[in-house]
């Protein structure tokens, strides 16, 4: 009896065995339900062949292209259901010079995010000063507002010559590296991102549906 016990084992844990899903880069395409506008991103995720469902996963990041009707970027997306900031970035495509991509500088042309903010509400405190004291406190205020809000996006887009030039790379390149920079600069572990066919392929997708 005892010396089935092994195989017995064995048996058990090879049916318990899970195909890992295939990395692949794939297209989220969304339409703005009032002005009607397309705007497609890029990304990686696993494809689950049996339901051909690709997923993203919590609290990691994945390198994407975005595409809409302000413009083209790239750069470093959240994954999964709960969105996370992405903060600022180390990019490097093979052995290229490193990027690094700052959240306070993604372009607001790519945030769909963007709505009014309650600078309103500081004319209560600022409504007895001189129009040049007002204007400073309301510029500095929506500065802060501005860079808050950026540093909490769930992704950071660097757009025009800067985002041509890494897509450029990523169109000839193999591999891409990412790394979150925390505060204090800690760094995380590198996230390593193959750079296949499928790249390409969804990358003509999303510039055939935004022209």
């Amino acid at each position: 009896m005892k010396a089935l016990l092994p195989i017995a084992i064995a048996l058990s844990l090879a049916g318990c065995n899970v195909t890992p899903p295939k990395i692949e880069w794939f297209t989220q395409v969304s339409i703005d339900e009032f002005t009607d506008e397309v705007s497609c991103t890029v990304t990686q995720g696993g494809l689950y062949t049996s339901s051909g469902v690709i997923y993203t996963i919590n609290n990691q990041v994945y390198p994407a292209v975005h595409f809409d009707s302000y413009g083209v970027f790239a750069g470093v997306i959240s994954g999964g259901n709960i969105r996370i900031p992405v903060g600022d970035v180390r990019v490097r495509v093979d052995n290229n010079e490193p990027w690094t991509l700052q959240a306070v500088n993604t372009p607001k042309t790519a945030l769909k995010v963007d709505g009014p903010t309650s600078q309103e509400h500081l004319s209560t405190y600022t409504q007895s000063l001189n129009p040049e004291q007002k204007a400073q406190i309301e510029a500095a205020y929506s500065s802060t507002m501005n860079l808050t809000a950026n540093m909490m996006l769930p992704y950071t887009f660097v757009g025009g010559d800067d985002a041509a030039r890494l897509i450029d790379e990523m169109k000839s390149g193999r591999q891409i590296r990412l790394q979150r920079i925390a505060l204090g600069n800690t760094t995380s572990t590198v996230g390593v991102h193959d750079i296949d066919q499928s790249f390409h392929d969804a990358l003509a997708k999303c510039q055939s549906l935004i022209q």
